[in-house]
């Protein structure tokens, strides 16, 4: 007996968004990480490079992740009716 699929309980254009917002944050991260390494490596302490560089990586890929979920979470409710 196969059992059926449960549905999604994402928005179909929520995932689209969320999809593009991924992509757009992972160019950014690398683009980011290139020209950090390129115009700074030698300018300052490895620690204090890697630090930055990890710091400004995580604040491109959790804002816009961030925006996603509130615009997904506003749009989840204004549907229930609540």
């Amino acid at each position: 007996m196969k059992h059926a699929e449960a549905p999604s309980r994402i928005d179909p254009e929520t995932e689209l968004r969320a999809g593009k917002v991924g992509t757009l944050s992972g160019v950014l991260v690398v683009a980011w990480a290139f020209a950090f390494s390129v115009f700074f490596r030698d300018r300052m302490s490895a620690p204090t490079f890697w630090t930055i560089l990890l710091s400004i990586g995580v604040l491109v890929v959790a804002v816009p992740a961030l925006g996603v979920g509130r615009w997904a979470r506003r749009r989840y409710w204004r549907g229930r009716g609540a």
